[in-house]
């Protein structure tokens, strides 16, 4: 069972996975915005692997982490995307992941 932030600060859980490799530092090259690197990993990951994320997502957001905590939470699993470039905290922008990746 994850607890606290750092139980899934590691970059080989399947958030970790998506992150680090669809918003990679060449992200912007391949997708025009960070909507499409997600939606493009939920339909091309499997399954288990993005219901893993989702799982993940739940556990992480129901944390009282702080937005310095998210932020190394995200910058551990080599995502090159700063939500607040976009207007977004990282617990909003991490909620939006959430929610992209669980639509059908």
């Amino acid at each position: 069972m994850i607890k606290g932030p750092t139980a899934v600060a590691s970059a080989d859980c399947c958030l970790g996975q998506i992150l680090g490799a669809w918003l990679h530092q060449d992200w912007g090259l391949e997708f025009h915005d960070w909507h499409s690197a997600i939606r493009a990993a939920a339909h091309a990951q499997p399954s288990s692997q993005v219901q893993g994320a989702v799982s993940e997502l739940d556990a992480l957001l129901a944390t009282d982490a702080s937005e310095p905590d998210l932020m190394k939470v995200v910058e551990r699993f080599g995502c090159d995307f700063d939500p607040n470039g976009v207007g977004l905290s990282y617990r909003a922008w991490l909620t939006k992941v959430r929610e992209d990746l669980a639509a059908p």
